[in-house]
């Protein structure tokens, strides 16, 4: 922790910005700024460890536990910021106009200090500010570097349905008021405003994934391990035994290639696999950014087979999302995020024939993007009755 990547990033000699320095005092202050950059954004930043811990939040807070904000981790800011206001020159490092949209105080509210729930993951806190009061968690995105969730939590200051909205004022200049949804001015342009809501249903099955020791015998070494890239690995004419694959960046392994999953067709678990990579261009527009419940195959087609909601493990690459389960007891699902091939032939590989994507994506759970017909009509029907 330090100011060193916030020092080297700028220009002091042309932003009004501070330099600042670690401070020596332990106190818990907050600051959130309004900033008009490239994209107008918020600034989310919270007193520990002498700077200032900052998130940038696209959408802005919210007092609404419903709205799971995405908040992306930035560099330590120094505590001098908590006052900062001015115009960054353009061609500077986050070049705009920074405003203070509200501050206060914050008190920890889960368990160790400031720091070691960063680094745990999850971050509990009240705010004590002149907008935003109340419980609030941040909770790290796992798969996402440097991704959290800014999270209202239910209590005697939350407010559904509260948003930002965009106001263009005498003058021009761009500010923001926080209004209840339905209760803004004439004149007033409403922003794009991320949402989020807790899942519904029971928390899904867990089975345990296909495991097995991974080893091919040609390809590059790594760690130990035996890793090729996979339009070599997925060309071979029958699949067999176990095999990590490279996949952009990442490495994926593959278990049990071999096991027979369609008897009549003579196909396998590896054919599963290779198909999954064969369309993966067609389908991953249609998972990418979704929570997704897979429903597994281990043993195959005439197996017995379940839906799973919740991954608590998976490798780091596999984006997961936390999201409450509604059954008033706080429970937390993690949900797979659909987001990229690497991610799509894992779960092939554990035996997910079917995935079902959320009709919304993370940012916006509370507001689908599509519809689906789920049409189930009789034996001999024909698609023209239809």
């Amino acid at each position: 922790m330090g100011l060193e990547t916030y020092q080297k990033m700028r220009d002091f000699r042309r932003t009004p910005e501070p330099r600042g320095r670690v401070s020596k005092a332990n106190r818990r202050r907050f600051v959130v700024q309004e900033h008009h950059a490239s994209k107008l954004h918020f600034d989310f930043r919270l007193e520990m460890g002498g700077v200032l811990k900052s998130w940038s939040v696209p959408r802005g807070p919210s007092l609404d536990p419903a709205q799971k904000r995405l908040a992306v981790e930035t560099e330590d800011h120094p505590v001098e910021y908590l006052k900062f206001e001015g115009r960054i020159p353009q061609g500077e490092y986050g070049g705009g106009e920074h405003m203070r949209w509200d501050s206060g105080t914050y008190r920890l509210a889960g368990e160790g200090d400031a720091l070691s729930q960063l680094e745990r993951g999850k971050l509990e806190f009240e705010l004590d500010g002149e907008r935003l009061r109340g419980a609030f968690t941040l909770v790290r995105m796992k798969g996402r570097v440097g991704e959290w969730l800014l999270i209202k939590k239910q209590d005697e200051f939350a407010e559904a349905g509260w948003e930002l909205r965009l106001r263009k004022p005498v003058g021009g200049k761009e500010t923001l008021d926080a209004k209840a949804k339905g209760k803004a001015g004439g004149g007033r342009q409403e922003q794009e405003a991320g949402a989020g809501r807790s899942a519904k249903g029971a928390r899904g099955s867990r089975g345990a994934g296909d495991r097995g020791v991974r080893k091919f015998d040609t390809g590059e070494e790594t760690k130990g391990e035996r890793v090729v890239p996979v339009s070599r690995a997925l060309k071979a004419k029958e699949l067999k035994g176990d095999v990590n694959v490279r996949v952009g960046v990442e490495v994926v392994p593959l278990t049990n290639l071999d096991r027979v999953y369609w008897p009549d067709e003579k196909l396998t678990k590896g054919d599963l696999v290779r198909y999954y990579d064969e369309i993966s261009k067609y389908i991953l527009p249609y998972l990418e950014g979704r929570p997704l419940i897979m429903k597994r195959y281990p043993s195959g087609i005439r197996g017995q087979s379940f839906h799973q909601h919740d991954v608590n493990e998976a490798p780091d690459f596999v984006r997961t999302v936390p999201l409450e389960v509604e059954d008033g007891g706080g429970h937390e699902v993690n949900y797979i995020v659909g987001s990229g091939k690497a991610t799509l032939l894992y779960m092939a590989n554990l035996g997910a024939i079917e995935r079902h994507p959320w009709h919304s994506r993370v940012e916006n759970l509370d507001h689908p993007d599509w519809f689906v017909f789920d049409l189930d009509p009789g034996e001999g029907v024909r698609f023209e009755t239809i």
